[in-house]
């Protein structure tokens, strides 16, 4: 299997560097940069080109939702994964609308993101906070249907 190459996009240093070590631990997958604000991760996304980007929806210039879009609004190869302190099911249903294929809380990323990533890399979504709307949706929807995953999973 090819190497995962994942970007991380957060304001804040020491999130960066847990993040990093979770991801760096995980053989197959490899830091390609890192992003410090939205302009920033914009900017590293269009140059580095990875195949998933965590992201931080609190930054400053642009948040992570409108990162997201923007992503998404130029062709969506880049896969993205919110990992935020504002957990919430409207944040995260606001995150899917972006087109975002996982989200999870930020005290969570240290239980959840190894797996959030390998089940995003397999082209599910993880959406923890949402499972209950989303398996509803999944019902009605085929093409979302066998593609949906839980903490529990």
């Amino acid at each position: 299997m090819p190497v995962l190459r994942v970007l991380l996009a957060d304001d804040h240093e020491g999130v960066r560097r847990s993040l990093r070590s979770l991801i760096e631990f995980h053989q197959g997958w490899q830091i390609c940069g890192e992003a410090v604000d939205g302009r920033d991760a914009i900017k590293k996304i269009r140059r580095l080109q990875p195949d998933l980007v965590v992201l931080d929806i609190g930054m400053p210039y642009l948040s992570g939702l409108e990162v997201a879009r923007e992503i998404n609004r130029n062709g969506p190869s880049t896969k993205i994964l919110i990992v935020t302190i504002h957990s919430s099911e409207q944040v995260a249903r606001e995150a899917w609308d972006c087109g975002a294929k996982g989200f999870m809380s930020k005290p969570d990323a240290a239980r959840d993101l190894v797996r959030a990533i390998e089940l995003i890399q397999r082209g599910k979504v993880f959406y923890p906070e949402m499972i209950t709307s989303l398996h509803a949706a999944a019902s009605a929807s085929a093409g979302v249907q066998g593609q949906l995953s839980t903490k529990a999973n």
